[in-house]
């Protein structure tokens, strides 16, 4: 009987170290506790490594070649970060729906990969600033230069793409406003760019990642400001404060010293990377 009792008093001092150990982890999880989790930035220089996730399948941002090489607008940028930081870079390829997962468990330090900001996740990463912008655009033939917003456009056609956000903002254009145009959607974004040229339509709405390819190539010219903003952004875990500030300094003075139009005009030409 006294050898039951000593086993239960150690399965209860067991159970309360569990208890103890559960919620000392859990505090240092979430930063609670003095030796919480190291600091994003100081890893980065403590391992010399900056490590980046991304979905490199989404040219000119990020893709990988034959050999396995990283390249891209996003790739372009993480380089020029490391350089800047005195470390090198890493790149972590996953599909776009694990970033974030592959971020919490510390496979990376940072997402850079078209990421749209999304305010639903403010509580569980930090994000950086807005470093491109990949909204709607306005856009004519070469030759066209009478139109420079959508109110020139009254009863003419506009091509969009069959659902995209091109197509949802001229039905609310119409919706609010008397200077109507006529939609004619596509299924095939390739379709548009036809469609323009052939004079089918008088303009097309596009994100501006498809009007930079088409201005490049000479097939269009855009008209007016963006119609709409869609930001892309940088993640990090919660301890990334200092990295996030480091990050915007980066982009400050890369606008300051022409750095940051070289690097916009590699991949895309002429257009507004910072909203």
């Amino acid at each position: 009987m006294r050898g039951l009792r000593r086993w239960a008093r150690w399965g209860a001092v067991a159970a309360l170290a569990g208890i103890i150990l559960a919620l000392v982890f859990a505090l240092r999880g979430k930063g609670w506790l003095p030796w919480g989790p190291e600091d994003v930035w100081a890893s980065i220089q403590r391992e010399g490594v900056l490590r980046v996730c991304m979905d490199a399948s989404y040219p000119p941002f990020e893709y990988v070649d034959a050999s396995g090489q990283f390249y891209g607008f996003d790739v372009d940028l993480a380089q020029a970060l490391a350089a800047r930081w005195g470390v090198r870079a890493e790149f972590v390829n996953l599909s776009f729906d694990g970033l974030y997962d592959a971020l919490f468990v510390k496979r990376c330090d940072l997402i850079l990969s078209a990421l749209p900001y999304d305010r639903t996740m403010t509580r569980d990463v930090l994000f950086t600033p807005p470093y491109f912008d990949v909204g709607q655009v306005l856009l004519v033939r070469p030759e066209e230069a009478a139109i420079a917003s959508l109110a020139d456009l009254a009863g003419r056609r506009v091509g969009v793409e069959l659902g995209a956000e091109g197509h949802h903002l001229l039905r609310t254009w119409n919706r609010y406003h008397p200077q109507q145009v006529e939609i004619i959607p596509f299924r095939e974004r390739e379709d548009l760019a036809q469609a323009l040229g052939w004079g089918e339509v008088s303009a097309i709405v596009c994100d501006q990642v498809a009007a930079f390819d088409l201005v490049q190539k000479g097939m269009a010219r855009r008209a007016g400001p963006m119609l709409t903003t869609a930001p892309l952004v940088g993640a990090t875990r919660l301890e990334g404060a200092r990295l996030v500030a480091e990050f915007q300094r980066a982009l400050e003075a890369w606008q300051a010293d022409g750095t940051w139009l070289i690097l916009q005009e590699k991949w895309f030409g002429q257009g507004e990377a910072l909203p």
